[in-house]
């Protein structure tokens, strides 16, 4: 879902055809409408890799088409990723669950894309505050794994897969405003 939303983002980006804008939404209502579960069946609930996934792409899509949502369009998106992403993780920041604090690619995923969904619904809702007082210092213990050269124990796909989420989280981050 996340390759096909961002994909219909960039494309109403870079050509204007709302039919783009349209594509993504739907993409983004069906999650929030008919998809039972944002947790995989292996992992234990509130929040996983799978929470993290939808919460990079909510907040990344919230961000590229705020401008061009309808006010009931926000409130929409808005209220339905807080009830299933945000809040999730602020229940799973309240175990608090292994990932939190990790040194895998677990923590950027899912501290780095409750991060990004957080910081596109700041001054809109409560819970942006609650999740980046937990996220970025959770986050530190990833950062402060890596080695002097940039390497790390899980290997190259799991290197790519942690930095992407990472790295994301430091640019929506920094462009921000904060550390």
């Amino acid at each position: 879902m996340q390759g096909r939303v961002l994909a219909f983002c960039m494309s109403f980006t870079l050509n204007g055809e709302k039919k783009y804008r349209d594509a993504a939404l739907k993409e983004l209502d069906n999650a929030l409408e008919n998809w039972k579960i944002w947790v995989d069946t292996a992992h234990s609930p509130p929040y996983d890799l799978m929470t993290g996934e939808l919460c990079m792409t909510f907040g990344l899509a919230y961000d590229w088409l705020y401008n061009d949502l309808t006010e009931e369009e926000r409130k929409r998106i808005r209220e339905g990723v807080e009830r299933r992403g945000l809040s999730a993780y602020v229940a799973a920041a309240a175990k608090p669950m292994g990932w939190m604090n990790g040194k895998n690619n677990w923590n950027t995923v899912c501290n780095g894309g409750a991060t990004v969904c957080a910081l596109a619904l700041e001054g809109e809702s409560d819970l942006p505050e609650k999740v980046l007082s937990k996220a970025l210092p959770g986050m530190k213990h990833y950062w402060n794994h890596l080695q002097p050269d940039g390497g790390w124990d899980e290997g190259t796909g799991y290197w790519t897969y942690g930095n992407r989420y990472a790295f994301l989280a430091a640019e929506a981050l920094r462009r921000c405003g904060r550390p």
